[in-house]
């Protein structure tokens, strides 16, 4: 029908638009009532659209809870219009189930023909890209792709930055596919013995030309488009083929996860599978999470701390100290390590304020039961201040770069820097 429009508008020299619609939060409209529920609310929006649109525009659900609506001889300025009334018309829909009700707010993004793109192609695409930035902005928003013309400030995204954005995700699409983003090891030192007795397990992407590209540069794309969950399995299973080849006693291995992985997405019975084919000891894996993406949902973070021991693996919440209620956490979170952020050890040497809190935080979690790795430990000052204050672990480029290869590391340097 797309192909026919575009056709017949060519001809008649007519403009028409399409209107993207995406649920918000559909998922969890799903976990929470189940999927009848969430059957439930594409049944009645798709009523909803049908009962807004005129006599020969098209409305189709496209997938998943995206919806599309074809609006001939229809000029961006109709289509705003229209979409400003179903925005407020779906937000005020009340969707009944088994005795419960619930609202579910959408966002639309719009372009129009011949200005938005010229090809069926361009134009779902830049639909997608329109819908995307109004989500961006906070969801329950309408954007038109022709607001992307011009740049925003406030981080707005422009055509050429979502374009890229796109662009860059097929990349690692691509890389993944051909497994080229592979784990790196950066030594941990037990402080008491000076020996290296564990890595952290970091993302790097080989590119075709030049150096690899670290986890930073790529992670918040990877889990914005869903690719947390095939990142994950892939490092896991290559971190723990490489300690199954490790010669001699098994080091400790620190293995990051993206916080996708706290929906139930089975990453731990994955983990457990391989650790029993190969014969290792789960007690060797440390999984780690942000601290800010840790404890967004308390209660599911328990569920998953539990089935994580139920497994014998253990658990170390990453960043300690950049969110607003760590000390709640250390309360009401069973954790094995703390990973001190940072920015509060690197400080360490020139504020008096972080000193004090790097050394009030190792003596709490002694307290607790609770083992310290302190990050980013840059110089051998840095190292004996930590030593003194009883922090159980360190890391950091002084103590060992991240290398391609699990290696055999009996005691960091002293002086100087690699």
């Amino acid at each position: 029908m797309l192909e026919y429009e575009i056709g017949r508008s060519e001809r008649h020299q007519h403009a028409f638009s399409l209107i993207m619609i995406d649920l918000d939060d559909f998922k969890e409209i799903n976990d929470t009532y189940g999927h009848p529920a969430g059957d439930l609310a594409l049944t009645e929006l798709a009523n909803v659209l049908q009962a807004q649109v005129r006599q020969g525009d098209l409305a189709c659900r496209i997938g998943g809870d995206e919806f599309i609506l074809l609006l001939p001889e229809t000029p961006l300025e109709g289509a705003k219009a229209l979409a400003r009334k179903l925005c407020d018309r779906l937000r005020a829909h009340r969707y009944f189930y088994q005795g419960t009700s619930f609202h579910v707010t959408c966002s639309l993004g719009i372009v129009s023909y011949p200005q938005d793109g010229k090809s069926v192609h361009e134009l779902l695409a830049h639909a997608d890209l329109a819908t995307y930035e109004a989500k961006r902005r906070g969801k329950d928003e309408i954007c038109a792709y022709d607001d992307l013309k011009t740049r925003r400030t406030g981080g707005a995204l422009t055509r050429d930055s979502l374009t890229e954005q796109r662009s860059e995700v097929e990349a690692l699409r691509e890389a993944l596919a051909e497994r080229r983003i592979v784990p790196f090891f950066q030594p941990i030192v037990d402080m008491a013995s000076g020996q290296v007795v564990a890595f952290e397990v970091l993302a790097r992407l080989i590119p075709s030309v030049g150096d690899p590209i670290p986890a930073g540069r790529f992670i918040t794309v990877i889990e914005k488009y869903g690719l947390g969950r095939e990142l994950d399995r892939q490092i896991i299973a290559a971190a723990l083929a490489a300690l199954r080849d490790f010669p001699g006693e098994k080091p400790t291995l620190f293995l990051n996860l993206s916080v996708q992985e706290i929906q139930n997405r089975n990453v731990l019975g994955f983990a457990a599978r391989l650790c029993h084919h190969w014969g290792l000891d789960p007690g060797r894996i440390v999984f780690e999470l942000l601290e800010r993406h840790a404890v967004d949902d308390l209660e599911k973070m328990r569920q998953f701390i539990r089935q994580l021991r139920k497994r014998g693996f253990r658990f170390a919440l990453d960043d300690f100290g950049s969110g607003y209620n760590s000390l709640h956490y250390l309360r009401e979170l069973e954790l094995d390590f703390v990973k001190i952020d940072g920015a509060f050890v690197r400080g360490m040497q020139t504020s008096r304020i972080d000193e004090a809190l790097v050394r009030n935080l190792s003596n709490l979690c002694a307290d607790l039961g609770m083992q310290t790795v302190a990050e980013f430990v840059e110089n051998e000052e840095m190292f004996a201040m930590l030593q003194k204050m009883g922090i159980t672990h360190a890391q950091g480029y002084y103590l060992g770069l991240p290398l391609p290869r699990l290696p055999v590391v009996e005691s960091p340097p002293r002086t100087g820097s690699p």
